[in-house]
């Protein structure tokens, strides 16, 4: 799982879109020939992994609109889908209460990461201009149901401080990962160490939780807007304490503050934190010589998520083994946590499209997967482009590596602890 180095594009390359090597027998493309080559399951994978099989057509083409319609379904039908089985688990005996807890678990997680992609998709391309004259609407919508940053703050802080000043002192993404303390020139052992207490620390936790709350209410805001933010979080309250009283049970506001509340606070505040740890090389200064489009395109790179498939030439039961492990991870660890929970139902995996065509102009972000496969063999950057393979903590462990291979910050990267910080949504 070898992080990919941008390298200059020689004439007559013929690059694999898959990995981009030139290796006569690629290792992982390899494995890749041993997929089954049954449509509906190509697609699937791909939809997990992020790339596709070499000369793999897209079965349906998204739109402006479309992913934005399925995310809020998989978002309402995870929190329906999450209340009722809290309700089986406050009725049932201890066994059915000991399957049903990885149930909720993951079903939580698909909640939060439909909440994050309301930020890091739907108001993060509505912040660009995609959605045309619903941009406003669309961006606060998602605003509003994810409790994000708010339209305005949002688009400044994206669009004049984070493209302009990508990794830089500057950059408020950047600020937040320093408020973290995740500086260079530290040991790697800081690094995790660091992350658990980011994860658990209530200070933080409810910094964050503040700042989004102050965006949300900002008095610059419109009465109607804030009002609207009241009400809709409200109703759903409203709804849970009614069912309270029809069912004669707390069970319904109950599993309200399971199903809504702690995904809409908690599970967010997770899922941003591991997807804006492997999102950029962060602290990434330019070296002597280097073009600034090729520094900025050192910057960003995709994560693709997956395993090599397993050879057919095991003995059968070592197969057996192998193939059962691979699904597993495959849906556990590479679509739950990294697909759903992380960068959710979007084109966040092919991060470096959006940055290689930050107005949406050039290539199509909401078929990112099948777009970055073009690229890789046909444009005039593709030499330059990287990306990760393995899982979504595969980033963050290089991104923790080179960290600790740098020289040490400077006091004040690494003292910013002020509340402001932590009004930015990642």
């Amino acid at each position: 799982m070898n992080e990919r180095e941008p390298r200059e594009r020689l004439e007559g390359d013929v690059e694999c879109p898959l990995c981009q090597s030139n290796e006569e027998k690629c290792p992982r493309c390899q494995a890749y020939k041993l997929l089954p080559k049954w449509r509906l399951l190509q697609a699937f994978i791909t939809f997990v992994m992020g790339a596709p099989h070499p000369g793999q057509q897209p079965i349906f083409k998204h739109r402006k609109f479309t992913r934005v319609i399925a995310l809020f379904v998989v978002f309402y039908s995870s929190v329906i889908l999450t209340c009722s089985l809290v309700a089986m688990f406050a009725a049932g005996n201890l066994f059915a209460q000991v399957l049903l807890v990885p149930a909720i678990i993951a079903s939580l997680m698909i909640t939060s990461g439909a909440l994050r992609s309301m930020s890091t998709y739907v108001l993060h391309y509505a912040s660009h201009g995609v959605f045309g004259k619903y941009n406003r609407f669309v961006g606060e919508l998602a605003s509003m149901t994810a409790l994000t940053l708010s339209f305005d703050e949002y688009e400044g802080d994206h669009i004049y401080k984070h493209h302009p000043f990508l990794t830089s002192k500057e950059d408020p993404d950047q600020r937040t990962i320093a408020a973290w303390k995740l500086i260079p020139g530290m040991l790697l052992t800081y690094y995790t160490r660091r992350l658990w207490q980011v994860m658990l620390s209530p200070h933080y936790f409810f910094l964050h939780l503040r700042g989004r709350m102050e965006s949300q209410f900002a008095s610059d805001l419109s009465l109607i807007r804030r009002v609207s933010v009241v009400v809709l979080h409200a109703t759903t309250l409203v709804i849970a304490i009614s069912a309270c009283f029809v069912f004669d049970s707390p069970t319904p506001l109950f599993a309200w503050a399971i199903a809504w509340l702690l995904p809409l606070t908690y599970g967010t505040y997770l899922s941003m934190i591991f997807f804006a740890l492997g999102l950029h090389r962060w602290f990434l200064d330019p070296p002597p010589g280097a073009k600034p489009r090729e520094f900025y395109l050192s910057k960003t790179g995709a994560r693709f998520f997956g395993d090599p498939f397993p050879a057919k030439d095991m003995p059968f039961l070592t197969r057996l083994v192998s193939l059962a492990n691979w699904w597993f991870r495959l849906i556990v660890v590479h679509l739950l946590a990294g697909k759903l929970f992380v960068t959710g139902i979007s084109d966040n995996q092919q991060h470096d499209i959006h940055h290689l065509d930050p107005h949406g102009t050039k290539y199509e972000w909401f078929n990112g997967i099948y777009s970055r496969q073009y690229l890789a063999g046909h444009g005039r950057e593709a030499g330059h482009l990287w990306h990760t393979w393995g899982s979504i903590f595969t980033p963050i462990r290089l991104n923790f590596e080179r960290l600790a291979g740098m020289p040490k910050a400077e006091p004040e990267m690494s003292l910013q602890d002020d509340r402001n910080v932590f009004r930015n949504d990642l």
